[in-house]
């Protein structure tokens, strides 16, 4: 700990209640397993002062859900500085709602934290009205919709601002939770998809689903049948067994993993048509190599370490996709008796493929 942060939390402000300072102290925690991750250090002082001047101005607020209001411009500020955000940023993020609710504070905002904070507090309050049209709820072009928000800081603010209204949406009337998970998908997730995001656009879209469609979510969860860290442990488990085994035959290439969630599995099946029986890739690995060579001589190699599915086995090199794509797929069963899609590609073949796969998103959005 260096000296701002000890000083930091040695002079906590005395007027703070014991829930403000276990928040406050929750959000110093954070900060700090990140510290070594950001290019300046957080200014511990101005974060306390910003989270002083919230306190003051939410006092006696109480949320929709009964919940004490500090806790939600608290809990922003937590979700960026878990994306390494910077002092501005956690400084807006925490007084974005003071924003929201009188534009005449703003002026005092910029004379104690300067233009920076303001601005990207404005920014923040403002909603997705900046990202696109409320009504429509249609994305815009991937390259001017980043341009429209602003930049990246305003949108980790209204990103962590919307993450935790759906992580307590249960206390607002069942029409505001409909019209915020509709929003959600359909300008959020594919705006932090872009920023590449992928653990909150994860939770963005299965809270989102959750929300829309309590019984069918409930229902893909129990077909599913396991914790979604089961399923990340046995992805873990896969990539070094696998990556070992590549160090041992000479094939160089780059290794990714996931577990699908559970929107990922509803838009599939509805996408495609499929029954739940007919998604084989809950557990997916990506392996990116040298040569159309290597690919070939990747997926021999993985056919000896798992037991291969028949017929799941898809050369689209050979016999690429009308759209151009290439790849080879196939579907084994792994030692835990789970079933793991491989992809095995070269660079180039990936490079159109993540072309292609915009062009796929931007087409799922407006289809909903």
């Amino acid at each position: 700990m260096d000296r701002s942060e000890s000083d930091a939390h040695s002079e906590l402000p005395r007027e703070l209640t014991e829930l403000e300072r276990n928040l406050l102290l929750d959000l110093f925690a954070i900060i700090a397993e990140h510290a070594d991750e950001v290019s300046q250090p957080v200014d511990h002082e101005r974060v306390v002062r910003a989270f002083v001047m919230a306190c003051a101005q939410h006092a006696n607020q109480r949320r929709e859900s009964g919940e004490v209001f500090i806790v939600h411009p608290a809990s922003v500020a937590k979700i960026c500085a878990g994306l390494r955000a910077d002092t501005p940023t956690l400084c807006a993020g925490l007084l974005h709602e003071t924003v929201a609710d009188s534009l005449n504070f703003l002026d005092e905002i910029r004379r104690i934290f300067g233009e920076d904070v303001a601005n990207l507090a404005t920014a923040a309050a403002s909603g997705p009205a900046e990202i696109a049209s409320r009504d429509q709820l249609q994305p815009e072009d991937p390259r001017s919709t980043v341009s429209m928000a602003a930049e990246s800081r305003t949108i980790q603010i209204m990103v962590a601002d919307r993450l935790h209204n759906l992580r307590t949406i249960a206390g607002l009337p069942e029409e505001d939770q409909i019209a915020i998970a509709r929003e959600t998908l359909a300008i959020y997730a594919p705006l932090v998809h872009r920023l590449g995001i992928h653990a909150i656009k994860v939770e963005l879209e299965d809270l989102s689903f959750a929300t829309l469609d309590p019984l069918r979510f409930q229902e893909i969860k129990r077909l599913v049948g396991r914790k979604r860290d089961d399923r990340e442990r046995d992805v873990f488990e896969a990539l070094g067994h696998l990556s070992h085994a590549l160090e041992g035959s000479g094939i160089r290439g780059e290794i990714s993993g996931r577990a699908k969630h559970f929107y990922s599995i509803y838009s599939k099946m509805t996408n495609k048509g499929r029954e739940f029986e007919q998604i084989h890739d809950l557990m997916g690995i990506r392996l990116i190599v040298e040569s159309e060579d290597d690919c070939y001589a990747a997926i021999a190699l993985i056919h000896s370490l798992w037991s291969p599915i028949p017929g799941r086995l898809k050369d689209y090199i050979a016999h690429p996709k009308m759209n151009g794509y290439r790849s080879l797929h196939t579907t084994v069963t792994t030692a835990s008796e789970s079933l793991l899609e491989i992809q095995v590609r070269t660079r180039a073949m990936h490079e159109h493929a993540a072309s292609d796969h915009w062009q796929y998103k931007e087409n799922s959005v407006r289809d909903q």
